[in-house]
């Protein structure tokens, strides 16, 4: 009689345990947990990609201010200079009457080759300051079979041009080549700063220099055969150079980012795989516990009772694993809307919107990343208590009836949207007066404390619950002594 009593107590203890940990709250509690670690590793990592993105761009950002200030400093010198040329220039032509003479021809002569020896002097200054990029935007264009292509320096050559101010070809010459011809600036005196000037030499090889037969779709390349050609054309060269070296490095800085950014991702996908078969590992040695707890001095063969301990664990330890993993991928995707520009340009609205409706000088700060945040947490947490409320009515209609079924569902459901809405509503409320700088309940609400309130509360839940099937258990037991002893008395006094 007392084993009997002792097993039956013990299975009862076991079927309350089972209660405790595989309803829906049972299971949000072994969820939460998963989904802190899930915040807990998401948060480091993502300060890590962080603190790299910053040390990123602000190395581009400095290397960026002083290429652009080097680069200027050159050209300021330049056009100073260039300035006292065109004075000197303007002099001898209206001495000249606006005629050729030795003198101009001479000074004019001379400042081409001068423009020659600056052309030269950027494409070192390029080579030397415009990192890695340099050496895929610095080359020069040739003419071939009749086909025209640009040849980026070769590591030699680009080693050779930071040497020397120069780069020499095998069996050819590089050229510099004015998009517009020099002669023309005295019939066209107005386009002096364009033709005496840098950004008005092409680099190129002598044959494409003079032979360009390009010349005839763009006058800018070459002179078609005759030197005596005129030529025409955009003068951006050294400034279209210095454009692509530094789009070229932007570039090269947010493929890093973003290559860190999808490692990063990458990173906590893994964590939350594997966070979401911890879960279920846990539940299901949880389940193997209480099982063989349960199955105890049970007169059935102990392979059938290692097979229902096994099956059980299995199917608790697949559906807590499997709820994880899909509050984990709900909790990433809602919280990622936080970097998006669209919402926080929508939240910026309101935050203007709601300034302009407060009084005096109170103002909004709702934050982008903590409201998708705390959205995420509170939508994953909804969703697998929904899911798992979900589980049970579907069981429940299959062993009773749609209508009843669906009355459990929807009055599970008035519970658990509201509670999740206080705790979304609360994590919100802490962090406007965290953002505005009042004194708040913790001092850095980053997700954890949605976390730790809703494990607490699931906690406080099953405890009063455990708590109040205790005490029905002892109430039944005593009745059913009573019971039993009432039995006892009324058989003596009948038939003793």
């Amino acid at each position: 009689m007392s084993t009997i009593s002792s097993y039956l107590e013990r299975r009862a203890h076991a079927k309350n345990s089972e209660h405790i940990l595989f309803t829906e709250d049972g299971l949000t509690i072994a969820a939460t947990a998963g989904l802190g670690l899930s915040h807990f590793n998401a948060y480091q990592e993502y300060e890590k990609f962080k603190s790299i993105k910053n040390v990123e761009l602000e190395g581009y950002q400095e290397w960026e201010s002083g290429f652009k200030e080097k680069f200027q400093q050159r050209m300021d010198l330049f056009e100073e200079k260039r300035f006292e040329d065109h004075e000197v220039f303007e002099e001898l032509l209206a001495d000249s009457g606006g005629e050729k003479t030795e003198e101009l021809d001479k000074f004019v002569r001379n400042l081409g080759r001068s423009d020659k020896r600056e052309r030269w002097a950027f494409e070192k200054f390029f080579a030397e300051e415009g990192g890695e990029s340099a050496e895929k935007v610095l080359g020069y264009w040739q003419y071939k079979n009749g086909n025209r292509s640009y040849v980026n320096y070769t590591d030699q050559q680009f080693n050779q041009l930071k040497d020397t101010g120069k780069v020499t070809l095998e069996g050819e010459t590089l050229e510099i080549h004015r998009i517009n011809n020099q002669s023309r600036i005295l019939n066209e005196p107005e386009l002096f700063n364009t033709i005496q000037h840098p950004n008005n030499g092409r680099i190129m090889t002598g044959q494409g220099h003079k032979n360009n037969n390009a010349h005839r779709d763009d006058p800018a390349l070459g002179h078609g055969g005759n030197t005596r050609n005129p030529t025409s054309g955009e003068a951006v060269e050294v400034d279209s150079r210095k454009d692509k070296i530094l789009e070229m490095e932007s570039e090269k800085v947010e493929n890093r980012v973003s290559a860190y950014k999808e490692n990063t991702e990458d990173q906590i996908s893994s964590f939350n795989l594997n966070t979401g078969i911890g879960v279920g590992i846990v539940v299901g040695s949880i389940t193997s516990a209480i099982e063989i707890y349960k199955l105890k001095n049970d007169p059935r063969p102990w392979k059938k009772k290692a097979l229902l301990v096994t099956t059980s664990s299995l199917i608790r330890g697949l559906e807590a694993g499997t709820l994880a993993l899909i509050a984990l991928k709900t909790r990433t995707v809602i919280s990622s809307f936080g970097e998006n520009e669209g919402f926080q340009s929508n939240i910026e609205y309101v935050n203007n919107m709601l300034t302009n409706a407060l009084p005096g000088d109170i103002s909004s700060s709702l934050d982008a990343g903590n409201l998708a945040t705390y959205a995420g947490f509170s939508a994953s947490i909804a969703e697998l208590r929904i899911i798992r409320s979900g589980i049970v009515a579907i069981v429940l209609w299959r062993k009773s009836d749609f209508r009843i079924a669906s009355n459990q569902f929807g009055k599970e459901l008035m519970v658990i949207i509201p509670e999740e809405s206080v705790f979304f509503g609360t994590a919100f409320m802490i962090d406007m007066l965290y953002q505005a700088g009042e004194d708040a309940l913790i001092p850095d609400p980053t997700g954890g404390f949605i976390i730790a309130a809703r494990v607490g509360w699931s906690v406080g839940k099953k405890g009063y619950q455990y708590n109040e099937n205790k005490k029905t258990m002892k109430i039944c037991k005593q009745k059913r002594m009573d019971g039993l002893y009432e039995t006892a008395i009324t058989s003596l006094v009948y038939f003793g």
